[in-house]
């Protein structure tokens, strides 16, 4: 069986897939927008052409996508209705009462309101209070008359319901899905209590609606996709990865989207933790630069770090997720000047239609590719294997706008370009860091994404990083991940205890339950029970705290588990607030259990095209710290045996990027065919 990872970003679908002899393929191909599942369907015929391999063999295809994402930002979201308790109808609008901007007089609202305005938010006769128990019944005839409401006179195509702590008892949820299933059966309905079983009612209503909103979009998607990779008698089986980088059946993705919102920089981010494996790194920042944004996330002991915390355009997404901050800075980022004359660059792009000015029918605007290919670090003939030739005319040509208006050279205005993007991909790696308790000085920067190499030697030096490390194929790094992601199923629960008084047998038993659930899930997908690993973790905090932090529990628990436990919790705390209080009481909110199944990881062998290091071509190059263009060597990336060393300046070309490697860098090849870049005498 072949195994084939699929991405699809918004400039490119990136795809590979790995032969049994241990040959890695791998190609893009452009994402097309609105026709997701088209520019997929293209991607699979290309690899099968490149690896000639009969469609027939690809056993399984691993997905990560930005549908549910765009549904989001673009607003492309199904209609939706929402159920609340009577009396909670304006949580979604209410928030939490906190502002980003104290003092701005024309704040937009930052709550999530317009995914369901007033006239769709009915509140519903029912109560269940704090410890589960109800307080009032379910008005079962007030649940039919807003159903009805909602969709006969308000056209809504999903409903989200969201009552008061039914994360506590989900009775009444349930049962109001049993009457909308009496009257609408194929109505979409997302319940607060399945899509975020934890306390905080105003993100548990965020994401509950979110969910509902891009339900419709997310199953027509997937099952037009399933079916299309079966048809013509195959059995491709499609697996699709979650936002906390663990993969799933399609059954369970259709039944929690909201799961999927960060699909596709998860799969960046096991891309790389696996890469760091090979070179022996375990801590380091990776960062992800595509063509129109450039995603940060950390690897700290081997682990990508997850948070329970995640936001999209700044709304609560309190779902575990890959811990990744994403910025508007890409290859499509567009140069702009504000009302002062300053440059600015991004977070607008270009995007893939109609992308860069040097593009084939490319736009009218300067963009970061643009100014790269001045300044000669991209070749305009040889830019993704030659298949997409650059216009270099027509990048000189809006640079030079840029140019005029700063009153410099053309060199110059390309590379204030890079500086002004360089500077804020910088800040955000120090907020990545340093909020998170890390000195970037101390990590590599492992560079992924199309854009990553061309880039991160110069954020390397800006942050004083260790070094930086370019995978074999950076701009598919995320396809690769893809290829080696375990399957994962994860559950969580509110308790809310008093450490001082813990009942262990209740503890027990609700781990034990959310044991048997996962097996008997994982047993449904052909995962094998011996394969399994549980790990249990609790949220803690201080009695009167606000936020808690996850800390990992030996299960079954004892009396040594539950110390162990509070005493990583003590020691957390210091480390990310810079303070603890270990005689303070402390209580358990919520317990969380992940089940994972490891998939077999293809091997990939690294096979250079030849003995030594030679050059393929000379060109002018400028570089910053010459203040000039340079007469600039250039290799094939993929010719440098192991163990061989290149000093920059230099340029190293391959099919899915360009390094770019400074003055003073000496770049290094790993064994597995990764590149290590540091500046000459830094250890």
């Amino acid at each position: 069986m072949i195994k084939v990872g699929v991405d699809v970003g918004g400039t490119f679908t990136d795809i590979v897939c790995v032969k049994t002899d241990g040959t890695l393929f791998g190609t893009k191909v452009s994402s097309t927008p609105g026709e997701v599942m088209v520019g997929v369907l293209n991607a699979i015929e290309r690899i099968a052409d490149l690896a000639e391999i009969e469609r027939e063999r690809i056993g399984m295809l691993v997905h990560s996508s930005t549908v549910a994402t765009n549904a989001i930002l673009e607003g492309k979201g199904a209609r939706i209705g929402m159920l609340m308790t009577a009396g909670f109808e304006d949580v979604l609008e209410i928030g939490k009462q906190s502002r980003s901007k104290l003092y701005d007089l024309f704040l937009d609202p930052e709550t999530p309101s317009f995914i369901a305005p007033r006239r769709v938010r009915r509140g519903v006769e029912q109560r269940i209070d704090s410890h589960g128990n109800e307080v009032v019944a379910l008005d079962e005839a007030g649940v039919v008359e807003n159903v009805r409401y909602l969709v006969e006179q308000q056209g809504v195509e999903a409903i989200a319901v969201c009552y008061l702590f039914s994360f506590r008892n989900p009775d009444h949820e349930r049962r109001t899905l049993e009457l909308i299933r009496e009257i609408y059966p194929k109505l979409p309905v997302s319940l607060s209590s399945e899509v975020m079983p934890v306390t905080r009612e105003y993100r548990r209503a965020c994401v509950t609606a979110f969910d509902s909103a891009i339900r419709p979009v997310v199953q027509t998607y997937l099952s037009q996709l399933q079916q299309a990779l079966q048809s013509d008698g195959r059995s491709t089986r499609l697996e699709i990865m979650l936002s906390r980088g663990g993969l799933a059946s399609v059954d369970r993705a259709i039944r929690r989207p909201a799961m999927m919102i960060a699909s596709g920089p998860a799969a960046a981010v096991i891309g790389a933790q696996v890469i760091g494996e090979e070179v022996g790194v375990a801590d380091f920042v990776s960062i992800d630069i595509g063509g129109t944004s450039a995603d940060v996330s950390m690897v700290t002991k081997g682990r990508a770090r997850r948070t329970t915390d995640s936001c999209i355009k700044g709304y609560p997404m309190p779902l575990p997720t890959i811990d990744v901050v994403s910025i508007g800075a890409g290859g499509g980022s567009i140069a702009w000047f504000d009302d002062g004359g300053g440059l600015h660059v991004g977070p607008q792009s270009a995007g893939s239609r109609p992308g860069p000015a040097c593009y084939p029918n490319g736009g009218a605007d300067a963009t970061v590719t643009d100014a790269s290919l001045v300044l000669g670090y991209l070749n305009p003939a040889n830019f993704a294997n030659g298949t997409l030739p650059l216009d270099i005319e027509a990048s000189r040509r809006v640079i030079g706008g840029i140019a005029e208006r700063l009153k410099t050279g053309l060199a110059e205005a390309a590379s204030g370009i890079h500086r002004v993007v360089n500077a804020q991909m910088a800040d955000q790696i120090r907020l990545m860091t340093l909020m998170r308790g890390h000195d970037p000085s101390g990590l590599w920067l492992l560079a992924g994404g199309g854009g990553g190499a061309v880039h991160a030697s110069a954020l390397a030096r800006e942050l004083r990083m260790r070094g930086v490390i370019v995978p074999t194929t950076p701009g598919l790094i995320a396809a690769r991940g893809l290829l080696v992601a375990d399957i994962e199923h994860d559950y969580a629960k509110t308790v809310h205890l008093s450490v001082s008084d813990l009942d262990l047998a209740y503890l027990n038993d609700e781990f034990s339950a959310f044991e048997k659930a996962g097996y008997e899930e994982l047993a449904r997908e052909g995962v094998a029970r011996d394969s399994i690993e549980f790990r249990a973790s609790v949220d803690i905090r201080y009695v009167g705290q606000s936020y808690e932090i996850e800390i990992p529990i030996d299960y079954p628990v004892t009396p040594g588990a539950v110390s162990q436990a509070i005493d990583r919790f003590h020691a957390a705390h210091e480390f990310v607030y810079g303070h603890a209080k270990p005689n303070d009481p402390t209580e358990i909110l919520n317990l969380r259990v992940t089940l994972s199944a490891r998939t077999p990881r293809p091997r990939v062998e690294h096979r250079p095209t030849s003995r030594s290091v030679e050059e393929k071509a000379r060109r002018q190059v400028y570089f910053e710290e010459a203040g000039e263009y340079v007469d600039t060597p250039i290799y094939e990336r993929n010719s440098l045996p192991v163990g061989s060393e290149v000093r920059g300046p230099a340029i190293l070309e391959q099919a899915d990027t360009t390094t770019v490697l400074l003055p003073g860098d000496v770049c290094s090849v790993h064994a597995a065919g990764h590149l290590l870049i540091r500046q000459s005498g830094v250890r």
